[in-house]
């Protein structure tokens, strides 16, 4: 990541490794969220990173942003973890996956395009 500029917090697709998978899946969760990949190939000839970033592959880490910035919002303004809450962003995913994440993680109710901003649902 570091020679290529790529930042910890941009989620990439693959990591390749010559480990072979373990029998288990926690060895494979905890790569995926360490190293902040989509998926992890077992097995591989040799261990290798893809870099490559993909619009999906953007829109996702543009996302996360967003989801970080709303929670700095909420506890800006006190709003409790449980309570919901209406978004105003300049950005909103256009995936609708992406959109339905963004609201699950934050407590929003609506996410609507706008000037940023947070507002406590009533």
């Amino acid at each position: 990541r570091k020679k290529e500029g790529v930042p910890t917090r941009q989620p990439l697709s693959v990591f390749s490794t010559t480990i072979t998978k373990p029998k288990d899946n926690l060895l494979e969760d905890i790569l995926k969220k360490e190293i902040n990949v989509l998926q992890v190939n077992w097995g591989a000839k040799k261990d290798y990173l893809d870099v490559k970033l993909t619009p999906e592959l953007k829109e996702e880490a543009e996302a996360r942003a967003l989801i970080r910035r709303i929670q700095e919002e909420r506890k800006k303004m006190g709003i409790d973890l449980v309570q919901r809450v209406v978004v105003y962003s300049p950005w909103i995913p256009s995936n609708n996956n992406l959109v339905q994440w963004v609201m699950k993680k934050t407590m929003a109710r609506e996410l609507n395009k706008g000037s940023f901003k947070v507002e406590k649902e009533i």
